[in-house]
């Protein structure tokens, strides 16, 4: 297991193990021969235990006639032995899912992209399944234990009647969780402050970029990028600019304006060595695909799931989420651990790019670029926010930027240990993590330098100012 808080939870556990194993002791408590009449009878003689004449039934033209051919004592039976059945049967779908779930969170796969990749497609295969199975069990079971209730107090027929439309409910429920299947699956389209610039627009930049890929032997991107937003990254979505221009995909390295005026070269070239690093190990189309499952697996759950209990406002609607909550509190535990898991491999490989990014520069120059970023966050932060939909030019930007430096100073950088970069796809390691994975410790020198309130040249040599 990844984490303690993905253990089976009292809801998980209650409803798909203590809750059958409770109905089936009731119905042997109360029908201690049933077991036994199972397996010495065969299911026809079973069935036949219900004593109807389908001839009967089929020339029967009232009420009354259907009252009297169908005997109370064998649907009752009937409905008995379909509830013990079932409470099996959603034992044995609970069990599948739970190790299914079990599955997803093992840890061996985190170090193997296409591993992780094989559990985690076979979870979207089978999760609507089990979806279906676990939901025909538990409605079939509820409407037999009614069956049994209204057969014996009020009437047959009635029973029947609410049985027929507990079937009709699946029918509709399945549906629903198969065209979940068959929709498509968007591209998320990144909002950016930038421009794509290309080599003959900034050569310099480009083979800047170009000498770090060298180095460490790293994958070049297709794009290069430059704005104002808060982070350095890579993707391979679609891009809007703020100006209304666009890249349809491709390998796009992006690079805030902001970090790189308070950053020196060599930060810089750590932290691209970083960056450079997802693409050339194909992080990033892994966490594409991952994304895509977990939109596949919140589509079903969504199927199953109208609104919360507390939010019904009419007797159907009240009535489905009752009928539905043992498959969706499994749903909603599934896609927990499916996250966590995610989330996870997506640390483990920020943590291998750490190391892959140290080749372009070294291990010391990563932390210290990792030190300087965590420092001037919040400032950058701060007046991004109020630029952002100000359409500031970038040299106000900097300009307010470095006024707000000069009147507050940077933070303590010890407070930062535990700050987390800012990322549009995804979290990284806290930082102190970081540092340990690089095995690096903090020495005054490289708290004096990233404490440094003046920012660098770098763009003006880039020619990007």
């Amino acid at each position: 297991m990844i984490a303690a808080a993905n253990l089976p939870n009292y809801k998980l556990v209650s409803t798909l193990l203590v809750l059958p194993i409770l109905i089936i002791a009731i119905i042997l408590w109360q029908y201690p021969h049933s077991i036994q009449d199972v397996v010495e009878k065969s299911p026809v003689e079973t069935l036949l235990t219900i004593h109807m004449n389908y001839g009967e039934i089929i020339q029967a033209s009232t009420t009354e006639n259907l009252k009297a051919i169908i005997s109370q004592e064998g649907l009752n039976m009937l409905a008995t032995y379909c509830a013990l059945f079932l409470s099996f049967f959603i034992l044995l779908i609970g069990g599948i899912g739970l190790l299914l779930d079990h599955s997803i969170q093992n840890r061996k796969q985190l170090k193997s992209n296409k591993q992780l990749y094989n559990s985690l497609y076979l979870a979207k295969l089978l999760f609507p399944i089990i979806l279906v199975l676990l939901s025909s069990g538990s409605i079939l079971l509820l409407a037999c234990l009614l069956t049994i209730f209204l057969a014996k107090y009020v009437s047959s027929i009635f029973a029947l009647t609410l049985f027929a439309i507990m079937v009709i409910i699946i029918i509709s429920l399945s549906w629903k969780i198969f065209k979940s299947c068959t929709e498509k699956t968007d591209e998320e389209t990144l909002n950016l402050i930038g421009i794509n610039l290309t080599k003959a627009e900034a050569p310099e930049l480009w083979q800047f970029v170009q000498s770090i890929a060298d180095k460490g032997q790293l994958r070049m991107p297709d794009y290069i990028v430059i704005g104002m937003n808060h982070c350095f990254f890579v993707t391979e979505s679609p891009i809007s600019f703020w100006n209304g221009k666009s890249l349809s995909g491709g390998a796009t390295l992006y690079l805030s304006i902001p970090y790189m005026h308070y950053m020196s070269e060599s930060d810089v070239a750590a932290i691209i060595g970083h960056e450079l690093a997802h693409f050339t190990y194909d992080d990033i189309q892994y966490t594409h695909h991952f994304f895509t499952i977990s939109k596949r697996l919140i589509r079903n759950t969504k199927a199953i799931n109208l609104q919360p209990l507390a939010h019904n406002t009419n007797v159907w609607d009240w009535l489905y989420s009752i009928l539905t909550y043992p498959t969706l509190v499994f749903a909603e535990h599934f896609l927990d651990s499916y996250h966590e898991t995610v989330q996870q491999w997506k640390r483990c490989r920020e943590a291998n790019a750490d190391k892959i990014g140290s080749n372009a520069s070294s291990t010391k120059k990563m932390a210290q670029a990792m030190l300087r970023v965590a420092i001037i966050t919040p400032a950058i932060e701060y007046i991004i926010e109020e630029f952002w939909f100000a359409g500031g030019k970038k040299e106000s930007v900097l300009n307010s930027i470095q006024q707000l430096i000069n009147r507050h100073g940077l933070p303590d950088p010890l407070m930062l240990l535990q700050s987390i970069q800012s990322h549009p796809l995804d979290n990284h390691p806290t930082l102190q993590r970081r540092l340990e994975l690089l095995n690096i410790k903090l020495t005054d020198s490289m708290l004096e330098e990233a404490c440094n309130t003046q920012h660098s040249d770098l763009l003006k040599q880039l020619k990007l100012i």
